[in-house]
């Protein structure tokens, strides 16, 4: 189990820990949820991706999915 406060932390962390399941927040300073989202999908056997925002709009799913995030529309 890890931590970070920023998404390049994130993926970082993602490398260094190699967990099965990442929580991702969309809102973080420096390198946002959906970047890191997108550069933890393209790792090698990479971990799945839940998103968790409190965007209330369509488009911030539908960016998370298309990132990487799983999980269906």
């Amino acid at each position: 189990m890890g931590e970070a406060q920023d998404g390049a932390a994130a993926v970082e962390a993602v490398v260094r820990h190699r967990p099965h399941v990442v929580l991702m927040d969309l809102r973080m300073p420096g390198v946002d949820g959906l970047t890191a989202t997108e550069r933890i999908a393209r790792l090698p056997e990479a971990p799945a991706v839940v998103v968790l925002t409190t965007f209330d709009a369509d488009q911030h799913v539908l960016r998370a999915l298309r990132a990487g995030a799983s999980g269906s529309w």
